[in-house]
């Protein structure tokens, strides 16, 4: 009886000890619970790498459109694009869409749809920009303004809207003596200055008809400067002896 009786507090004592290693089994348990938590909250932390690529893009763009005027400071010959893109659709949409339902002769603009406006103002032309609100200069602030003016009477406003300017936007001479000098360089030149241009072209027939390729008349001649201008030294050859004095194209002769 002495022998179970002192082996009784052992029992009892092994008996909370094994209470206690199950209460420290739960407890780590418990923890390894928070950990979870946390290291979940962390793995959300790298969003903040998809910022830059959509940074970068805005700022690809704003460096593709900027350059063009850096382009065009460069290049002499270039004019100001977007202007003449705003002239042209505007030209468009008021003397060759509305103004055919009136019956304007889009001969009369110089240029039968908004893409062939917008490459000969550019390139053939280069007309420069002038200053918001001219209405009598060769430039396309003038041919802006005559545009507006045509939504209220495009039957006058469109032919002065047009590239020839309708001898509104700069005199026939003016426009005609731009074209030669910009477009008939080198081995083609016509005129070695301003003067002599106006000089000679006074004495041009000026009752021609605007975009024809016939007639001795500064309007004949003028078509053949603007011709003179794509860009390339064929056409050069090709069209600036026709815009001289001594013409072989811009006569009367009648074949």
């Amino acid at each position: 009886m002495n022998l179970r009786t002192a082996l009784l507090p052992l029992c009892i004592a092994l008996g909370v000890l094994a209470c206690g290693e199950v209460t420290l089994k739960v407890v780590p348990s418990d923890t390894t619970t928070q950990d979870t938590t946390v290291d979940t909250t962390a793995d959300t932390t790298p969003a903040p790498d998809i910022v830059p690529p959509e940074e970068t893009g805005p700022d690809v763009t704003q460096s593709v459109d900027l350059s063009p005027p850096e382009d065009l400071g460069s290049n002499p010959r270039a004019v100001d694009k977007e202007l003449c893109n705003t002239y042209c659709d505007f030209a468009t949409d008021t003397c060759l869409v509305a103004g055919a339902e009136l019956g304007i002769d889009p001969q009369l603009m110089g240029f039968g749809a908004a893409i062939d406006c917008k490459t000969k103002c550019k390139f053939w032309a280069g007309l420069p920009a002038g200053t918001d609100g001219d209405t009598a200069k060769n430039n396309v602030h003038c041919r802006i303004y005559h545009t507006t003016a045509a939504l209220g009477d495009p039957a006058l406003h469109c032919p002065h809207a047009g590239l020839s300017g309708g001898n509104q936007c700069g005199s026939w001479c003016d426009v005609y003596c731009h074209l030669a000098q910009r477009n008939c360089t080198g081995s083609t030149t016509i005129y070695q200055d301003t003067a002599s241009c106006l000089a000679t072209c006074s004495s041009f027939n000026s009752d021609g008809i605007v975009g024809v390729q016939f007639g001795d008349s500064v309007q004949c001649r003028i078509e053949m400067a603007l011709r003179a201008g794509s860009e390339t030294p064929a056409t050069q050859v090709e069209f600036c002896p026709d815009a001289a004095p001594d013409s072989g194209v811009c006569t009367n002769f009648q074949p």
